[in-house]
């Protein structure tokens, strides 16, 4: 919650502010970004925190860096678009997405095959295109990370003609296998017998961890 002397100290920061700041913190640069890693974790650090304006400007933001990311604009407004589309589900509006401008789905398509090796990149294009995605290959990758990523790609199979019935299956199924992993898998140090210690991954006590998967179809 910022306040009045927030104002004092310079103002409240944007979200392109933010994500430079993280992105410097990240690389250990202040140079941030000058290279096509640093743009891509831009746009994955503002696709997880749900700012949709961000990615429809990053291509221009992030400029001249930008330029030797191929598929960045079409990444960025794909990934806006179900952005929007998940917020409206949940109650809000969308909206227009005219200055966005069209993007070709045969751009997806391509980066798919190339042999990139940049996991921020992959992870996004994998989500857009409803791929699998290894997370073991994303740098820091926690649990919060997989399950945003498995509860948007639900979405991606919706606006792609995924039934009703067919999406309420796939969530339970989800929902019991996060039920079925061990506490351990949330944190490490639970399996070492450091109880009450909490990993960066997720909960730790068994309550907090089946809370979990309660909460993704609003159990008790």
């Amino acid at each position: 919650v910022y306040r009045s002397e927030d104002a004092r100290l310079g103002g409240i920061p944007d979200a392109w502010s933010l994500v430079r700041a993280y992105g410097r913190v990240k690389f250990e640069t202040a140079a941030f970004p000058s290279a096509p890693a640093h743009v891509w974790y831009a746009a994955y650090v503002a696709a997880r925190a749900g700012l949709s304006q961000l990615l429809l400007e990053l291509p221009e933001r992030a400029a001249p860096c930008s330029d030797r990311c191929p598929v960045l604009r079409t990444v960025c407004v794909k990934m806006a678009r179900l952005l929007r589309a998940v917020a409206a589900e949940a109650g809000g509006a969308v909206p227009e997405f005219e200055a966005a401008g069209d993007v070709d789905q045969a751009d997806l398509l391509r980066a798919d095959l190339d042999e990139e090796s940049n996991g921020f990149r992959n992870v996004l294009v994998s989500l857009l295109l409803c791929r699998n995605f290894a997370f073991s290959k994303l740098p820091e990758a926690t649990v919060e990370d997989w399950l945003w990523f498995r509860l948007h790609a639900l979405s991606v199979g919706a606006s792609e003609g995924e039934s009703a019935p067919g999406l309420s299956q796939q969530l339970e199924a989800l929902r019991q296998h996060v039920l079925s992993l061990p506490p351990s898998h949330y944190d490490p140090a639970a399996a070492a017998g450091m109880a009450g210690t909490a990993g960066a991954g997720g909960p730790s006590s068994s309550s907090a961890f089946r809370g979990v998967g309660d909460g993704l179809l609003g159990g008790p």
